[in-house]
């Protein structure tokens, strides 16, 4: 810590103690000093006093006025505020001491939230000098230059459009409307499992201090559309402002920019360690990198929390080192307008953008990029690049990774979507003591979906179509036609929508930057909640993803082009294969399907009918197109937009997309209810022209970008992920009659008997059965890196393990020194101690030591007894085991934490679920159908979509609460199934 930290701390530590002391003072003159006051002042309205003895309150009433009257309204008010204020502090004073959100007192909001700040200024006197960690570093200002914005093309219009604004200041906010309550401090998002408490702890260093984040949040809007009200109940997504002492979070919007330090880029095979000995000249200072760059956000939306986890191509900041920041990245200059721009074919009546002048670019090499700098194959991610590496996207460049499987991250959170939402519905249709199908964890499949699952995108394509939604809604309510979408670029701060012809005016969250360009906050896409419309459709169903630009992901809008033609010498297949697995998998087209004919018909097998079929004969696309151009001239609109817009087409507006290696008949034109996808290069539309070096054109939008790409060996891994995971057809979504729960809790011995050594002992218990936790170590925890944690999480699980093993789950393969795992392992057992993680043997395997134990290998001893009993020794041992489940199996894990575990969380989740059922259904057989209800609803926690445990609760739920609870808990899964597929009701 430097002499400058250390001042501040001091100061820091001064002013709390300062503040505790107050607050004692405070407390202790309200609550014993009022008393006391009303005692000495005035006895004689103290119960028991002299007024009580001598007189009725009658008596103030029918003798004449002396003031006495007037003396007891003021007593009897000071007491009930004494009271109120009492009972206030004494609710904090308990929840903080058991680590809780205070319940909220009746009619006392202003009294209570006064009481809590007391309450929480009081712990301070605990948290002074224990170790608070310093203030987290905030990250590096953006440049005020152009180079940050998004480069928006020029479209068609009458005349010369404006050129952008040189300065993203003079484009105005964006309108909020529903958006997030804005900040002034730090700010913190919410994950899965974090409470105030928690977050109070990690970031304040003192849980107690929760109330002070309750208070500065209270009635904050949050993303959902939600408010926050109970300090009991925040979802994860929120966005939550902390005080500004916290640590380890986002810096307060505004914040100044770190003053000039030594910066180092970060390449391949390096370590906190290593920097820390080249650039500092000991490799034990590397806790001072990790604290000058904690918090800080990487250019991949990252931040470095973990010592043992550094990614290439992020720039860390070197204490102690003297150097100017880096060079600002060139400015980006802006296109000029044609005088003379390209109107729409007559041969399709395409309402094509105008052809400007090529984008200017400032870093395009001409040197061919490989293969691999786009679209890493499998090879590529046995090695690790779908974990801590990245892929370049063009030379010299830092090494971020912008490609999963050779899909935008965007694309990959759709790839991820659709097969959570098919998990989900075989979970529905699992017979009980049976399991769903998932990749081996060792096969192309798996390291595919740990690669996908890597991916972080800005806004989600959920998030995405929500937006749309709402904007036609909005469109709908102002009497608006709804705007002709072009393209659309999203980066990390904002999207920005292209428009194919002039609009009135933007539509809330968007702002204009021309007639033909709208503009939004990726932060006000990403809180828009879904408008309450019962008639809302999504007015752009055929949006897709088809790439990067230097700095944007690139998404356009099929509708819009009628025709998309993909032509080039090399990877046309691999583009043409990408946008249909992106079709068929996200959000934001679910409502689409797609027809194929036999050049892509592979890929038809492993969706759904309504997502991807074959072509049923040569005619289909002319055929439709033809009903739907009769439907829209009954109706008396032009196209189906208009339709849409009108909300007069119903399922006819929604459009079919057709891939056809040579276009059968005339090509699709925009907006007509048909969209074609093609390689024949003779058919007319928008152009997708791929260079040989692999970048991409969007004619007539001039815009140069890098498309997405599955080459045949990584469509292969996909397809072989996607068959696993195919959902049950709609008539088999019940399970078939005969399951028994108690199947799958009889495990192999080999696992059903391992234990302790010692039984009586009090052992170290990994805790997987919710949020992951090591308890009973002599030595302090709080300084296990996350990667420490996972090795000894994995250990427990499936040790021993051999060195080569442990590389492949806590590196995905990565090719590391045996020195780099030795490192982790020796680090981790200083810090634990070698009681619990013992030196290799002379077998050289890693493995835990006798005294520690794992909450899952218990469960699976009481489950495993279970099996074999019956009566109350079964109920007995089946509540033992259900008693060490928290919550979800690994809750709160994200991105590639414990990517390896997703097998273990299944079987986890299944067996719990079945546990649960096996005992609520021996409850209910007894009629106790109030514990069988609890039991049943605690297993749903683990497998919500389990139809059994559905079944069974809405039956004791009539048999408890009768018969229209049972119903409106029916309505509740309905809606949850719907979402996920309606066809399955």
């Amino acid at each position: 810590m430097t002499a400058s930290s250390a001042r501040s701390e001091t100061a820091r530590d001064t002013h709390d103690v300062v503040r505790a002391l107050a607050a004692v003072a405070t407390l202790a003159a309200f609550v014993f000093g009022v008393p006391f006051a009303l005692v000495a002042l005035a006895p004689s309205y103290v119960p028991g006093g002299a007024f009580a003895a001598s007189e009725s309150p009658a008596d103030l009433v029918t003798r004449p006025d002396d003031g006495a009257l007037l003396l007891l309204v003021l007593a009897a008010a000071a007491w009930l505020a004494w009271l109120a204020f009492t009972a206030s502090v004494v609710v904090e004073v308990v929840a903080s001491l058991k680590r809780a959100a205070s319940p909220r007192l009746p009619g006392l909001p202003g009294v209570q939230r006064v009481a809590a700040r007391l309450v929480a200024s009081v712990w301070l006197l605990g948290s002074v000098g224990s170790g608070v960690a310093a203030l987290g570093t905030p990250a590096l200002a953006s440049p005020a230059t152009l180079a940050s914005a998004p480069v928006v093309p020029h479209g068609p219009a009458d005349g010369e459009r404006p050129p952008l604004s040189p300065e993203p200041e003079s484009v105005p906010e964006p309108a909020v409307d529903g958006g997030v309550t804005p900040t002034t401090g730090p700010i913190v998002r919410v994950e899965r499992g974090d409470t105030l408490w928690s977050l109070a702890e990690r970031h304040l260093g003192n849980g107690a201090r929760y109330v002070e984040i309750r208070d500065l949040n209270a009635g904050r809007l949050q993303a959902d559309g939600r408010t926050f009200e109970d300090a009991d109940w925040i979802l994860p997504g929120w966005t939550l402002e902390l005080p500004s002492d916290a640590v380890g979070v986002q810096p307060a919007p505004g914040a100044p920019a770190h003053e000039a330090a030594a910066t180092v880029t970060v390449e391949q095979g390096d370590t906190l360690w290593d920097l820390a000995a080249e650039h500092l000249g000991d490799g034990g200072r590397y806790g001072e990198i990790l604290d000058a760059n904690r918090g800080t956000t990487q250019r991949d939306g990252t931040t470095l929390t973990d010592p043992d986890l550094i990614r290439p191509g992020w720039v860390l900041q070197m204490p102690g080192m003297d150097a100017a920041l880096p060079a600002a990245e060139a400015e980006i200059t802006s296109p000029a307008a044609t005088s003379e721009p390209v109107r729409p074919s007559a041969a399709t009546g395409s309402q094509t953008p105008a052809v400007g002048s090529p984008l200017e670019e400032t870093a395009t090499p001409d040197a061919e990029l490989s293969d691999a700098a786009t679209a890493p194959a499998l090879a590529d991610l046995a090695a690790g690049a779908g974990r801590d590496q990245g892929t370049t996207d063009q030379p010299g460049e830092a090494n971020q990774q912008l490609w999963y499987l050779g899909l935008t991250a965007l694309g990959a959170a759709g790839v991820v979507a659709e097969i959570v939402r098919r998990r989900r519905l075989q979970h529905r249709a699992r017979r009980p003591g049976e399991l769903i199908p998932m990749p081996t964890p060792d096969s192309g499949a798996a390291a595919a979906e740990r690669s996908l699952r890597a991916a972080p995108a800005p806004v989600s394509p959920a998030a995405l179509k929500v937006a749309l939604a709402n904007l036609g809604c909005r469109c709908f309510d102002a009497g608006l036609d709804l705007p002709r979408i072009g393209a659309m670029l999203l980066d990390e701060h904002s999207l920005t929508v292209l428009l194919t012809e002039d609009f009135v005016q933007p539509v809330t969250p968007f702002v204009a930057v021309d007639s033909r360009t709208w503009r939004a906050a990726t932060a006000d896409i990403a809180a828009e909640r879904p408008m309450e419309d019962s008639e809302q459709s999504v007015p752009h169903p055929l949006v897709v993803v088809l790439g990067h630009t230097e700095s944007q992901t690139l998404l356009v809008n099929l509708e819009a082009a009628g025709t998309l033609v993909v032509t080039g010498q090399t990877h046309v297949q691999d583009v043409v294969r990408a946008l249909l697995v992106e079709l068929a998998t996200s959000p934001l087209s679910s409502d689409v399907t797609v027809v194929v004919d036999s050049e892509w018909s592979r890929l038809a097998e492993v969706f759904e009918a309504h997502r991807m079929r074959g072509r049923h004969d040569d005619a289909e696309r002319q055929t439709l197109a033809r009903h739907v151009a009769h439907h829209l001239t009954a109706t008396g609109v032009d196209d189906v937009l208009q339709a849409r817009g009108d909300r007069h087409a119903g399922d006819s507006s929604m459009p079919i997309v057709f891939a056809e290696h040579e276009a059968v008949g005339t090509e699709s034109a925009p907006w007509s209810g048909t969209a074609l996808v093609t390689t024949d290069s003779a058919a007319a539309g928008w152009r997708l022209d791929i260079s040989p070096e692999g970048e991409a054109t969007l004619v007539p939008w001039e815009i140069r970008f890098r498309p997405q790409r599955l080459d045949a060996a990584t469509t292969e891994r996909l397809h072989e992920l996607l068959l696993t995971s195919v959902p049950p057809a709609p008539a088999e979504v019940a399970p078939a009659p005969g399951g028994d729960p108690l199947d799958l809790l009889r495990e192999p011995p080999e696992t059903a008997v391992a234990r302790s050594s010692d039984e009586n002992a009090d052992p170290v218990l990994v805790r997987v059965l919710g949020h992951v936790e090591i308890e009973g170590l002599r030595r302090p925890t709080d300084s296990l890196s996350p990667r420490m944690t996972e090795l000894i999480v994995y250990l427990a699980l499936h040790g021993p393990a051999t060195g080569a093993e442990l590389d492949d789950v806590l590196w995905d393969g990565a090719r590391i020194s045996a020195g780099t795992r030795n490192a982790l392992v020796y680090r981790t057992r200083q810090k634990v101690g070698e009681e619990v993680l013992p030196l290799v043997g002379p077998d050289g395997m890693y493995r835990l030591g006798h005294e520690v134990d794992c909450d899952w290998r218990r469960f699976q001893r009481f489950a495993n007894e279970a099996a074999g009993a019956s009566g109350d020794a079964l109920v007995d041992l089946l509540r033992g085991a259900l008693d060490l489940v928290r919550d979800t199996p690994f809750k709160g894990v994200a991105g590639t934490q414990f990517a390896w575990a997703d097998p273990d969380i299944e079987r986890m989740s299944s067996t719990i679920a079945d546990a649960s059922l096996a005992l609520a259904q021996a409850l209910a057989g007894e009629h106790r159908d109030r514990e069988a209800l609890d039991v049943a609803l605690r297993g749903l926690m683990s497998e919500p979509f389990s139809r059994p445990l559905q079944d069974l609760v809405v039956q004791t739920t009539a048999a408890t609460s009768g018969v229209e609870q049972a119903r409106a808990r029916q309505r509740q899964f309905v809606a949850r199934i719907s979402d996920l597929d309606p066809e399955q009701l």
